[in-house]
């Protein structure tokens, strides 16, 4: 449902665009395969493809003119356009620019690159290999999603996050290399990243956003920095293949739906920096063992399942916890014990 109604907003967003973008190219002017339109500082940004495809190399400039960006929709669905070079010396990739291209197998974007566009590489079913240069500091929503063939990504050090919805649907990503410095995973990063094993976040991040990782039903392992401070709801749902994971210590708060559904998760070790667990945390879970340390204050409805694990949720006898689940309808497994499991790590 999610998926589909993901793809029908990106569907009118396109649309929309196109829309407004045909009225503004009455006022074009022509050099080659490019209609371009000066910007206010006497540069060019192009805003039709009129060449029959194949291979193209973006022009630093046209009739005199620098090309500073590439605008909205310019190559939208270029049949035959099967390869793309941009210069550095091109600062902004427009909204949808290259999006639905169905031919287009490879992009090479020069160091110079600052901003993406929303959906601006959007469906294009044949690319395969994507390199972010260290000069981009701004990326819109979805700018890669829906890319099925897409297998690797590389962003190199300068890129500050992972944008919205990047790599959203790009069902063949195996292979994610993220640089040291970047700091944010921004919601719906990986969402449905089908082919996505493992994955090693730098020490650089402190937030992954929500549904960041959500339906990554291969996804097994995941290794995160202490040094994070936040995970956001639903971020590693339905991520049936995830065993086991380690909660960095700057997480304060496990919040709704963060692991639903994750059926393969067994255990988990939770900081004594964690103070609440919300609601359908770990909902779920059915063979999760998990210790709740006493640091824990406030407990959410339906946080814990674990219906197969024995026990299922270990805790330290008169802690919150403990007084918790001693009052609680759950019909788990509970184990009670006189101070934390040997082999947690040293706080």
């Amino acid at each position: 449902m999610r998926k589909a109604l993901s793809l029908a907003l990106c569907a009118v967003m396109l649309l929309c665009g196109c829309c407004a973008g045909a009225e503004e190219e009455a006022a074009a002017l022509r050099c080659g395969d490019y209609e371009y339109a000066l910007r206010e500082d006497g540069t060019a940004e192009i805003t039709a493809y009129r060449g029959e495809g194949g291979e193209a190399a973006v022009p630093a400039e046209l009739e005199g003119h620098p090309v500073s960006a590439v605008g909205r929709f310019a190559f939208f669905g270029r049949d035959g356009l099967t390869a793309v070079k941009i210069p550095g010396s091109v600062k902004e990739i427009g909204w949808g620019a290259f999006a639905n291209c169905q031919d287009l197998a490879a992009v090479e974007l020069e160091d110079g690159v600052a901003v993406i566009g929303k959906q601006a590489f959007q469906a294009c079913p044949r690319l395969t290999a994507v390199t972010i240069p260290g000069s981009v500091k701004q990326i819109g929503d979805s700018a890669f999603s829906l890319c099925s063939s897409l297998s690797s990504a590389v962003l190199e050090p300068g890129v500050p996050a992972v944008g919205k919805s990047m790599f959203s649907y790009c069902t063949a990503l195996s292979s994610v290399t993220l640089p040291e410095g970047l700091r944010f995973i921004e919601e719906g990063a990986f969402c449905s990243c089908e082919s996505l094993t493992s994955l090693v976040l730098p020490d650089s991040v402190t937030v992954i956003g929500p549904y960041a990782f959500a339906e990554c039903v291969n996804l097994a392992s995941v290794t995160m920095p202490e040094r994070m401070t936040d995970i956001g709801s639903w971020a590693f749902s339905y991520c049936r293949s995830l065993s086991a994971i380690t909660v960095p210590q700057g997480i304060a708060v496990i919040r709704d739906h963060t692991f639903y559904a994750c059926e393969s998760l067994k255990t988990i070790d939770l900081p004594d920096t964690v103070t609440i667990i919300r609601p359908f945390a770990f909902l779920c879970c059915y063979d999760l063992s998990l210790f709740v340390p006493p640091s824990v204050v406030v407990f959410g409805d339906y946080a814990f399942d674990g219906r197969d694990a024995d026990p299922a949720i270990i805790v330290v006898r008169g802690s919150r916890a403990d007084r918790y689940f001693a009052q609680s309808s759950y019909t788990v497994s509970i184990a009670v014990v006189d101070e934390a499991p040997a082999g947690r790590r040293d706080r």
